[in-house]
């Protein structure tokens, strides 16, 4: 890769779920695309490939007892955005798992394509070349332990995550823009009183599209503490009587233009994203009376009720995102050992006054 003549890479962009559509640098070589990213789902950097001719969409994921690649069978569609050249990747369900450098792997997501099939939000000739595609990948690359990873992203890929550096395109000094650590900046505002307002709207939204599919509905995190400084985001759970099958919840929120995040690596929830261009809203939907669901229904409550562990952990905040100011994953690691000690100190408190949560919010 650090042999491709500067005539031969082009400066793009990439807009897709993971960056909530958000266009950012990459670089096109023939008919690959790829950029960088320091903070992939797993805690790790990676390098992002977008094969052209292919369709499919390629990550090299450290997982610390083993690697494996994530091949996701894509849409790539080229656009003009304001003079910029902007690939636009939509997901089609259809993946597959690669063990180390494979030739083992495993297809995944089919579930999502039959709910899909099912629901009609994509047609019956979308979804066969879907999966034609991954057959197709899996018939050239992985068959008879093919030549994998794909001969055209060789050079520019390492397996111990220390990639070769990008390709300058011609009039480039500088090269292509650093790979993202997070896709914002951390900042955290003082308490505003529209947020429990905002949670309300949405809430009667989700209530209205979701019905008794959804046992509850609550406003959690730090912009449901009152007085609390927090990043202004709305974090909303919605609890549900089993995790799978998904669709009698995600269809409602597809149909209300919330994005299903299905990189989503915590297995006890279901994440989804707020419609793109609206303002940041987190849904997770949790099994009611599980574990994960409790947590930060507890955490929430107690803040509300203990003024002291609420300021101390607003003072966590406010220092961590000064340290971690464009680091999102760190800032979020950097808080763990301070939840896990107040989980501590509510479950006390649970244990003390028979807490339980009260009705839902929505």
């Amino acid at each position: 890769m650090n042999g491709v003549p500067a005539e031969q890479a082009e400066a793009v962009a990439v807009a897709w779920r993971m960056h909530d559509w958000q266009a950012h640098p990459a670089i096109r070589v023939g008919e690959v695309l790829m950029r960088d990213e320091l903070a992939g789902p797993h805690r790790g950097p990676r390098r992002v490939f977008w094969l052209l001719d292919e369709g499919v969409q390629l990550i090299y994921e450290p997982f610390g007892w083993i690697d494996e690649w994530y091949v996701d069978v894509v849409c790539i569609q080229a656009r003009r955005d304001d003079g910029q050249l902007v690939y636009h990747v939509t997901d089609e369900y259809a993946d597959i798992i690669v063990e180390g450098m494979g030739p083992a792997y495993r297809m995944i997501d089919l579930d999502q394509l039959a709910d899909a099939m099912s629901a009609a939000s994509i047609d019956t000739a979308r979804a066969a070349e879907a999966l034609r595609c991954a057959q197709r990948f899996v018939d050239r690359y992985l068959h008879r332990a093919g030549p994998f990873p794909p001969p055209q992203i060789r050079g520019f890929f390492a397996s111990d995550h220390r990639y070769p550096p990008l390709p300058r395109p011609a009039g480039s000094d500088d090269g292509p823009a650093p790979p993202d650590r997070a896709r914002s900046a951390v900042s955290i505002v003082p308490y505003d009183a529209r947020w429990p307002r905002r949670f309300a709207e949405l809430g009667d939204q989700l209530r209205g599209a979701l019905g008794d599919v959804a046992l509850r509905i609550d406003h959690i995190g730090s912009t449901a503490v009152p007085a609390l400084a927090a990043k202004p985001v709305i974090d909303i759970q919605i609890s549900v009587a089993a995790l799978d099958p998904a669709t009698p919840f995600r269809e409602p929120l597809r149909q209300l233009g919330y994005v299903y995040r299905a990189d989503n690596t915590e297995r006890t929830k279901r994440y989804f994203r707020e419609p793109p261009g609206e303002p940041r809203t987190h849904i997770d939907v949790r099994r009611a009376g599980s574990f994960s669901e409790q947590f930060p229904l507890l955490f929430r409550d107690y803040l509300r009720t203990h003024a002291d562990d609420a300021a101390a952990y607003e003072n966590l905040k406010r220092s961590l995102s000064a340290q971690f100011a464009h680091d999102r994953v760190a800032y979020t690691d950097a808080k763990a050992p301070f939840f896990w000690e107040v989980i501590r100190r509510a479950d006390q408190w649970a244990q003390q006054c028979g807490w339980e949560p009260g009705p839902s919010d929505a």
